[in-house]
């Protein structure tokens, strides 16, 4: 193999890990993200913010 070959491979091989940990840094951020929003909407649905009446009866006349 020759030297510049080599330092070809190198250099390939850097980009990909670095390609690889730029992935996984987004896939992160992309998952906190959705924790945070999800935190949220539990929050806004708690049942102190609720009716306690609200959804016991169902009138099935029409």
């Amino acid at each position: 193999m020759e030297i510049g070959a080599a330092g070809s491979m190198s250099t390939m091989m850097a980009q990909s890990q670095t390609q690889s940990q730029v992935g996984i840094a987004l896939l992160k951020e992309a998952m906190d993200t959705g924790k945070a929003q999800s935190s949220q909407l539990l929050e806004s649905l708690q049942p102190s913010s609720l009716e306690p009446n609200v959804g016991r009866h169902v009138n099935v006349v029409a």
